[in-house]
This record gives C-alpha cells, structure tokens and sequence, in this order.
C-alpha cells in the first residue's frame, strides 16, 4: 500500500477544518486545521483559517502568533496584515493596528481599507485630526463611497468647521435623501450656526406624517422657539413631541430659563397645562408615576372582568370595582358597563345592583340592567 505523503495529508486536514467551520464545530476545526499544518507548516490557507478561527473564539493571542508566523513565512499580502491590524484592534493595541496600516500604506498608498479603518481607529481614539486626514487621502474614491462623505462631515463638525462639514453633508445628501439620520445632524448643525429657516425645512421634512420620534419634533419646536420666535407653532411642535413620546425634561426646562427666549411666562403655562413639570428629572418621575397608575388600572379591571365574568366569584369581584373606584385617575365607568356588566351572561345582578345603588354608582347600574335586557329578548 502506497503511503499518502505528509502534504496531500496537510490538505486533507485543511478541508476537514473547513467542513467542521462550515457546521460550527469550532474546536474540531481549530485540531484539524493545526494537524494539518504539522504535516505542512507551510500550508498558509490553513494558518489563515485558524487564525480566523481563533480570533471568533476571542483566543486573540494566539491568533495574533498564528499571522506573524504566517506573514513571516509569506510574500506580502494586504490581507494578512489586515486581519492582524483587526486583531491587534481587538486586543486594545491600537498603536500596533495603526502601524500596521501604515506599513500597508508604504505599499499600497490608496489601500482603501487601511484609510478607512485607519481613520475609526484614529477617530476612535480621539485623534479626529488624524482621522480627518486619512478620510481626505481617500479623495479619489470619495465620489464612490457615500459613508466616507458622513465620516468626513462628522468629523469637520466636531472639529468645528462647520462650512465644510456642511458641504459634506449636503454632498451625502444629494446621493441619499431619505437618510434620516444625517438629516438630523444636518439639521442640528443649520440651527448651530443660526441658519434657522433651512434648519427648518429640514426638521419639517422629517416630522412628516409617518414621523413616529418625538425628538424630531422637539428639536422643530426649538428651532421655531428659540430661532424664529414663533410661539404658536412652537406650541404645536412641543405638544406633538410630547404626544409622541419625547421625555427630554432637562431640554424643554433649558428652554424655560434662556435669557434670549422672549415668551418664558406664556411658555411655562403652556407646559403646565401639558402637565409638563419643570425641574430636570421630574417629568420623567411623572410619567412613570403615570404608566405605573395606567398599569395598577389595567391589571384591577382585568381582575374585576375575571372574577365576574369567568369565576362568577362576587365577593371579588366586588373587591375588585371597591379598588378601581379608589384610584382617583380611573373615569371610565362605561368601560366597565360595556365590557363586564352589560354581558348577557352576567351573574349576581340583583346583589350588584344593590352593591352599586349603596355606593352611588348608578351610570354602573345602568349596565346591569342592560344586561337584563339582552336576557329577555
């Protein structure tokens, strides 16, 4: 029998470590692939393999051993050095990603991927200059890319140029104009630098009628507020956003106490009369004291509707109404008529009745008797 030579064993390793990667058998494909470069040390689509695998199993050490050698042992390959300089990115060593990128650049000075990532490091790191630079080294293929367009406009933004971040956000823009999220910083900045009419423009395409975020309409009704001085529209603007959700307290109060705001008294009573409270923090504890009451209401009536209308239990039932009554901000009494006492299959009427008579409750009575009726047809 002729012996199968260590290479052509290596290979069969290699595709067994690509079968176990292919079912998620991790471990079985980290042994078959490390067998196989024992019988081929060279074999460098299976050093690439395990390193791969061994940085998705967080073993990034290792991994970072398993390219060196494999970039040791090879002719140049951006590649290699890309996923080391991603590995070294995950080790926290952003000083050995970055040189590697660099020594990717030496080569290749258009690399794009090392521009690219060499920048969300530098940015990441808080070098936004640096950053800035390796995104406008890019300038070739800028036209290309619409996120290199946003990163460079984000960028001259937070270095507070703010005319080029502008014109890189309405380059984005002209290439995807349903992108939300830029216009919000779009328009944010338009309203830093006072161009309040174009901020608004912006902010009305926004709250459109699908819009469902109440932070858009707020930052709307600051802009008509604050910039343009219209109270009534951004009266409006405010209760929308609040209708939509928006608990932003410490913005509206900032609002409240702007030296430049000219409506402060008449804009405190509109937010009164929203139930809206002042002090940072207290209108969040409002509407949780809100949904807390909402929800100790949902759950009584719920109990309330069981008791009566599947335990035919009356004593809880009764215990159940006596809790709904007491909770001050519960009005709706012909909830429970339609819902519990007008079902035809409602028991105990005369002793309900009798309940509700001794307690007041006659719009309540109302429903039992109407349950009545059904029963004689």
């Amino acid at each position: 029998m002729a012996l199968i030579e260590k290479k052509d064993l290596a290979k069969l390793y290699f595709n067994l470590g690509n079968s176990y990667s292919e079912l998620n058998k991790d471990k079985d494909a980290v042994n078959a692939y490390m067998t196989a470069l024992r019988y081929d040390e060279n074999l460098k689509v299976s050093s690439y393999n395990l390193a791969l695998i061994l940085m998705e199993q967080k073993r990034y050490k290792d991994s970072e051993k398993v390219l060196l050698d494999l970039i040791a042992k090879s002719e140049y390959n951006s590649i290699y050095y890309e996923v080391l300089a991603y590995n070294y990115f995950n080790q926290k060593k952003y000083k050995e990603a970055l040189d590697i990128y660099e020594e990717i650049l030496k080569r290749e000075e258009l690399n794009k991927k090392a521009l690219y990532n060499s920048s969300l490091i530098y940015t990441f790191i808080g070098e936004k200059e640096k950053a800035l630079e390796k995104l406008l080294a890019y300038k070739d293929v800028i036209d290309e890319n619409k996120e290199i367009l946003k990163q460079i406009a984000i960028l001259y933004s937070e270095l507070k140029n703010k005319d080029q971040a502008i014109k890189y956000f309405k380059d984005f823009l002209a290439k995807d104009k349903s992108n939300i999220e830029v216009k919000k910083m779009y328009a944010a900045l338009l309203y830093e630098i006072k161009d309040y009419k174009k901020a608004l423009d912006v902010y009305n395409d926004l709250d459109n009628s699908s819009n469902k975020d109440g932070e858009i309409a707020f930052f709307k009704a600051r802009v008509l507020l604050l910039g343009l001085e219209d109270l009534g529209k951004g009266k409006e603007a405010v209760k929308r956003a609040l209708d939509l959700g928006y608990e932003g307290a410490d913005e509206l109060y900032a609002i409240t106490v702007n030296e430049n705001f000219l409506y402060k008294a008449e804009f405190r009573d509109f937010l009164k009369k929203q139930n809206f409270y002042f002090k940072p923090g207290e209108y969040k504890k409002y509407k949780e004291k809100q949904k807390a009451i909402k929800d100790k209401i949902e759950k009584t009536f719920g109990d309330a509707k069981k008791s009566f209308l599947e335990d035919k239990n009356f004593s809880k039932g009764t215990n159940a109404l006596q809790k709904l009554f007491k909770i001050k901000e519960f009005e709706d009494y012909q909830r429970i008529n339609s819902e519990i006492l007008s079902s035809a299959d409602f028991a105990f009427k005369d002793e309900l009745k009798a309940w509700l008579t001794n307690r007041g409750k006659m719009k309540l009575v109302e429903g039992v008797v109407k349950s009545e009726t059904k029963n004689t047809k």
